[in-house]
């Protein structure tokens, strides 16, 4: 038996609830095809990260801009990305 937990501290819509329970649901008949599908997605995702690499090397950023993305990953709870962001900004 395969149990799936969510996270009860995020807030959801009743949309994404179902959602939840399709992926769930469909994970449970078809584990195979949900495997390859995130398989897919993740090779994609990979190949996005390549390509902005590649383009944000031209890219230069202020101090304000960097700031204002320091205050956005504090705020969604990023420590990870804060941490990197706050030492590029000093």
């Amino acid at each position: 038996m395969m149990h799936i937990f969510c996270s009860a501290d995020l807030p959801m819509s009743f949309e994404d609830r179902v959602a939840a329970v399709g992926i769930a649901t469909q994970f449970q008949e078809r584990s195979n095809e949900v495997f390859q599908m995130v398989e897919e997605e993740t090779e994609y995702a990979k190949t996005q990260i390549i390509l902005a690499r590649e383009y944000l090397k031209d890219v230069s950023i202020s101090r304000d801009q960097l700031k204002y993305l320091v205050m956005e990953a504090l705020r969604g709870g990023c420590q990870v990305l804060t941490m990197k962001l706050f030492f590029a900004f000093y």
